[in-house]
């Protein structure tokens, strides 16, 4: 063989070598696992009808910690076509408390997240109450995955309800 072309084939292979490196994996970051949550709640309302306005959404921390602020302004900004997406500290704020049956405000829904750690995950379950009203809750888990946009929920499961308090 001719030494050069053994010099280009060894150079070559110690190229492709280094390029096959494992990729890090991607990591699913808070303000995407939350637009995801948020365009998962708007799938299950369906499509808007004509004229309607956009559907209000506010988002609780199961904790009551305030989400960060950045994070907010992410998940608004990107949603801002689709829906009216409010976060609140406090759930009553989002609740008509002083109405029977205690509904959600401006006929919104109430997503109450679990805590999101996404950082070093690219799966991810997250539990979220969907309040409607004081007897309208589902809680679920959502199962969230890394895309190279952000993070899309792949897979529902039913939790048993929270009582009406």
């Amino acid at each position: 063989m001719h030494p050069r072309l053994t010099l280009v084939l060894l150079a070559l292979v110690a190229v492709v070598g280094c390029s096959s490196d494992k990729a890090k994996p991607r990591e699913i970051g808070t303000a995407a696992a939350y637009i995801a949550i948020v365009n998962w709640e708007l799938g299950q309302l369906g499509p808007p009808a004509t004229n309607a306005s956009l559907p209000v959404i506010y988002i609780a921390a199961d904790d009551g910690k305030t989400i960060d602020a950045g994070v907010q302004a992410n998940v608004v900004h990107t949603t801002v076509d689709q829906a009216k997406v409010r976060f609140t500290d406090v759930r009553d704020d989002a609740i008509d408390t002083g109405v029977d049956g205690k509904p959600v405000k401006d006929d919104g829904v109430l997503l109450i997240v679990d805590k999101i750690d996404g950082k070093g995950h690219s799966r991810l379950e997250v539990p979220v109450t969907v309040y409607r009203s004081e007897t309208d809750q589902q809680r679920t888990t959502l199962t969230l995955v890394a895309t190279t946009d952000g993070a899309l929920v792949t897979s529902v499961s039913s939790l048993p309800s929270p009582t009406a308090g």
